[in-house]
């Protein structure tokens, strides 16, 4: 995803939705509101952060097209 059509921007979502998403599933998992089977550090997958990062610039993407959508729309009115 990020390496087809990489911008300043998808970097910088990625970074900060990698980084929250990981800081939220460790609050979760020391809350005792979920587990993982296989942990590393602060109690969750390695591979969660990615997951989170690649969500981040998936919705970012998505509202990207839907706005372009609506404000075509929009003007066809």
């Amino acid at each position: 995803m990020l390496v087809v059509r990489k911008s300043k921007e998808d970097i910088i979502i990625y970074i900060i939705c990698a980084v929250l998403g990981a800081v939220a599933e460790s609050i979760g998992v020391k809350a005792g509101a979920w587990t993982y089977y296989d942990t590393t550090l602060f109690g969750i997958p390695y591979w969660l952060p990615f997951v989170w990062g690649f969500a981040g610039v998936f919705v970012r993407r998505i509202s990207i097209r839907v706005n372009n959508f609506m404000a075509k729309g929009n003007k066809r009115r």
